[in-house]
Parts: structure tokens; sequence; C-alpha cells
């Protein structure tokens, strides 16, 4: 991490409601920010120092979450199971603010001990915002010194201590840390973020023959799975499962193990077969000591590749209770992934069958978010 000079000791508060349309919908939200800048600039309004009752009072002038989603152009989904529209929870987590009386950064701040918990439960209570991250991120941007423990926050960590940390263990050593370096832990937690971020950027992914389009958007997906099945901060993690041998899986998290694939369109048959490795290393890490309950995923970014897996395989995923699930990515994503696969983004005449044909190589996380 190196030493402490340069990080800055201060940073200004945001008020919670301009930032909190950005901490629920997270996924897609630059175009999302673009359309409510533009709404409440119509009505005479800056939006950047919009409180959590201007928030609601703007929203719910549209109309129901239906209409709010139309017009902000977003339809997404806080999850495939279960889950409302991101409009929807923006609305209600807007309302649990409002309903408290509690509409600037400084009313959030001011909360006593008694009173913060209470809006934290009811915060965590809408579709898509058990986890707490959005929570920790609103308090951090309304001036809280807090560690927000995304999945960057645990590699870094992680990185560190040799293993994948809880995501609450991985806040309180960067708090540890902070308070050991004589630093403030809100810049410490952007430092780290940014850090870890370039760092995954720069480092290439050897299963992916080098794309820069399947690197960026395995960690889209991978973000995507976090948010939209609730599953908190998730670190790529190598097991042992025998002396001398050991299995890595893409993600893992608390009591969840998880495999992504990035293929758009029905599997072809070597595709298949990487489904059907997963599986069975699946079985593998339930007969292993600490893993024999977790969750086991398969995470696609299509439902023609989920829906492609059929006959054995499926019956072997059933069976080895691995559940074979989808999460929404953005179009031109979906668009970009949909060249590399035809060979157009390959930098180098590297065999495209290794980014095509043998998933193997791409495994990317599909979409769906089931909290």
């Amino acid at each position: 991490m190196g030493g402490a000079s340069g990080l800055p000791r201060q940073s200004r508060a945001v008020h919670p409601g301009f930032r909190l349309v950005d901490r629920v919908r997270y996924s897609h939200v630059e175009g999302v920010l673009g359309r409510y800048r533009a709404l409440r600039r119509s009505q005479g309004a800056r939006p950047e120092m919009d409180s959590a009752a201007d928030l609601h009072y703007a929203l719910s002038g549209l109309g129901t979450p239906e209409d709010v989603a139309q017009a902000m152009d977003n339809r997404q989904l806080t999850s495939t199971r279960n889950g409302i529209l991101k409009a929807d929870a923006v609305m209600r987590a807007a309302a649990c603010l409002v309903d408290r009386n509690v509409v600037k950064s400084h009313e959030l701040l001011a909360l006593d001990g008694g009173g913060r918990a209470e809006l934290r439960s009811a915060w965590t209570k809408v579709a898509g915002q058990r986890s707490g991250l959005s929570w920790s991120y609103l308090l951090l941007l309304a001036g809280e010194e807090e560690v927000k423990p995304d999945r960057m926050v645990v590699r870094f960590v992680a990185a560190a201590i040799g293993r994948v940390p809880s995501a609450d263990e991985a806040a309180g050593l960067v708090r540890a840390a902070a308070e050991h370096l004589g630093v403030s832990v809100r810049p410490l937690d952007h430092r780290i973020w940014r850090v870890q971020s370039d760092r995954e950027v720069r480092t290439p992914n050897k299963r992916i023959g080098g794309s820069s389009v399947q690197r960026d958007a395995d960690a889209m997906i991978l973000a995507s799975a976090e948010e939209q099945l609730g599953l908190g901060p998730l670190s790529p993690l190598r097991i042992g499962v025998a002396p001398g041998a050991s299995v890595e899986v893409d993600g893992a998290g608390d009591g969840v193990l998880v495999e992504v694939f990035a293929r758009q369109g029905a599997l072809k048959p070597a595709q298949r077969k990487k489904i059907a490795q997963d599986v069975l290393k699946s079985r593998v890490l339930r007969e292993t000591v600490g893993y024999a309950d977790h969750r086991m995923l398969i995470v696609s970014a299509s439902d023609a590749a989920r829906d492609s897996i059929t006959g054995w395989v499926a019956f072997a995923a059933r069976s080895a209770r691995v559940e074979l699930l989808v999460v929404d990515i953005a179009e031109t994503w979906r668009e970009r992934l949909r060249a590399a696969q035809a060979g157009q983004f390959m930098s180098s005449p590297l065999a495209f069958a290794d980014v095509a044909d043998d998933s193997a190589d791409v495994i990317l996380v599909g979409a769906s978010d089931g909290s």
C-alpha cells in the first residue's frame, strides 16, 4: 500500500438524494443519473444538491414505479428471484429516509446508535439492499468515516492476508490500518479501491487469452452477480481439496462459491464440457471441510446459454445442488461479447477457440439477482 503521504484527510459530504440513485442502481448508473439530472434541471432544480425529500418528490411526481422506470429508461430488477424494479427500490429507499425526517447529510450523521440501527434495518429490507453495501456507501458519501467493503476492498485485503475475509472483517482491517497509519478511513478506502481497480485492469487474465473485452466483462459481470444476486463481495479463491491438490473458483463470498460464464447464445459442446467440469468441481468442494453447506452457483450472462445446459449435465447439477442462474447485463456489453466471440476484438491472432469454443478460457459470470 505504501506510505500514508498524499492521502487527503477530508472530502466534501454529499446530500443523500442524488447519490441515493447512484447507490441503489449501481449498474448502468451514468445513463440513469444523466436522465435524472435532465428531469430536475427542467424543473429548475440543481440535482446535485437534492435531498432525499427532493428525490422522493421528483420521482413520485412521475407516477408509479413503472412510470419512473420508463422515464429513466431502466427496467432492471433488483433480483430475478422475487425482485422489484430498481426504480421501485430507489423510491422505497428514499421513503425510508423521508419517513424518518432524515433528508440531509448532517441529519443522517446526527442519528444516535438506536436511530441509525433502525434506519439501517429498514434500508436493508428494501429488495436488493440486504448486503448493506449501499448503506455503507451512503454513509461514506454523507461524510462518515466509513469503509464500503465491496469486491475491490475485499480483494485488496485478501491479497494482503492470504485468504478471503468476510465483508465485516475486511472493513475492520481497513479501519485498523487507517488508525495505524494515522489517516482517515474514507480516503484510505478510496485509495484502496483505486489501487485494486488499477491492478485488475493492468493484470492480464491468463484464462481469457489477453482480451481486454473479456477481462473487463469478467469484472463487470461478477459485480452484477454480487449486486443482483445479493451475494456481497466475491473474490477469486484457490481451495485446497487434498494434499497437493487444489481448485480455483471465480468468486468466493460468505457461504457461496461462484463460477461465471459469459457466453452469449447457446453453448457449444466444448462449453457444455466446461459446465460439467464446474459441476464436478462443486461436488468435490462439497466433500471438502468447510464447504459442504455452501451455496454453489454457475452464473451465465445469457438465458440461451443457461437453457442449453440439458440432459445429464443438468441432472448432475441438480443432484450436486448447483444452481444455474442468469444475470442481466447491458445490451452494449452483449454486443461487445458477441463481437469478441466472432473474433472482432482479438488484439492478436491468438487461437479464437480459447475465447469462443472453449469457455474454460472465457469464464465470465452471467446475470441474475436473487436477494
